[in-house]
């Protein structure tokens, strides 16, 4: 700093005030970094000498008072700086801000007259003070719109007739389902078109009440693909996924869910309930609803037909 700025260095103004609101918004600069704009260093130390002399009403302290009052400055309105307490100190002095005499240390910045009383100079650095914490959150709300908006998960490009064909192996699970006295739920998880597992309902087979084909189907695509996580995948099966399901496909982190019969009943994805949306789940898969529709609602209306019949048999 040239001695002209010495000169000016303890005239802080409400044009001053707002050029250290916006230093405030950085992070992590250093001393030297603020010297890439000389105006920036001033600014820095105007506000410095502004609360240390409490608006020039002190033009003398001793070194402990003068100490204390830097370091708070620095922990509470310079907390965005990287520097230490005897990094700024240091600073004044070899800018020439202050002098250092057996008594104590001495300002040699001019004493400022816009203020009469100490409650006025409080009074006004805590409406700076306001007006940066106002500041920092506006910016920080652009931020994360603007990160909200450059991570949101982008729509998925969709082939309807590689739907309908993917749709039909999972149909081919289910009717080995059928065979097999079990709901018959059939499920494929595919990625870039091609099948990466397929599975049917077991849980009479396994006596496992967690065994539906969606459960099964994840468990051996993220065995095969060495990741709990199936970012990419899309998962197919013949009814709408149960809740226990639906959280499952938002855990495996599934890019998209397409099913064929709905389920109003018990369906975990928009039928009964939307799990994902209600749990508040971090990833909610795209939905593609009432592929093969006709065809996934018939072999199950067969199934709970013949048991009917049989039953009363």
């Amino acid at each position: 700093m040239s001695q002209n700025d010495v000169a000016q260095a303890g005239r802080f103004t409400n044009k001053s005030a707002g050029h250290y609101n916006r230093l405030s918004l950085r992070n992590g600069v250093s001393l030297n970094g603020l010297t890439r704009n000389p105006l920036d260093l001033e600014i820095f130390f105007q506000a410095a000498l502004f609360f240390i002399s409490q608006a020039g009403k002190d033009d003398f302290l001793d070194q402990e008072t003068f100490l204390a009052r830097l370091e708070f400055f620095r922990s509470h309105h310079a907390a965005w700086l990287a520097g230490t307490t005897e990094e700024i100190y240091e600073w004044m002095q070899g800018c020439g801000l202050v002098v250092l005499t057996d008594d104590g240390v001495r300002f040699t910045a001019p004493v400022s007259d816009e203020f009469e009383t100490t409650d006025a100079v409080v009074e006004y650095w805590r409406e700076l003070e306001g007006e940066r914490v106002r500041r920092r959150h506006r910016v920080r709300a652009q931020l994360q719109a603007k990160n909200r908006e450059v991570n949101a998960p982008k729509p998925m490009s969709t082939d309807p007739e590689l739907d309908r064909r993917l749709m039909q192996e999972a149909l081919r699970m289910a009717k080995l389902a059928y065979d097999n006295d079990e709901v018959p739920v059939g499920a494929v998880i595919a990625m870039d078109g091609n099948i990466v597992a397929a599975a049917m309902n077991e849980v009479v087979t396994r006596h496992d009440p967690t065994a539906h084909a969606e459960m099964l189907v994840i468990r051996k695509a993220a065995a095969m693909l060495g990741n709990e996580r199936l970012n990419g995948a899309t998962l197919y099966v013949t009814l709408e996924p149960c809740p226990m399901c639906a959280a499952a496909c938002s855990l495996a982190r599934l890019a998209r869910v397409v099913w064929g019969a709905d389920d109003p009943d018990c369906g975990g994805m928009r039928g009964a309930i939307d799990v994902a949306a209600k749990a508040h789940l971090n990833h909610r898969p795209e939905m593609t609803p009432g592929v093969r529709r006709a065809e996934c609602e018939k072999i199950l209306q067969d199934f709970f037909k013949a048991k009917r019949k049989k039953a009363q048999a």
